[in-house]
């Protein structure tokens, strides 16, 4: 079995809607604060809030992030 590192402070964190994306944006703010308060920093994708049908952006905006 392949183990990656553990993260380290101050690593960055993607934060992504793979599928649907977040029911408010307040709970992707929060995501952030909350990665941010592990000593991490929060990077969060372009689309992430984006909407497409049920869908955080086409499949292409999804694939980017």
């Amino acid at each position: 079995m392949i183990k990656p590192r553990a993260l380290r402070s101050s690593d960055r964190v993607a934060l992504i809607a793979p599928a649907s994306r977040p029911a408010k944006p307040s709970a992707l703010k929060r995501a952030e604060k909350i990665i941010a308060e592990m000593g991490f920093m929060p990077v969060v994708g372009a689309h992430a809030l984006d909407t497409h049908g049920a869908m955080a952006g086409d499949d292409g905006a999804r694939l980017h992030d």
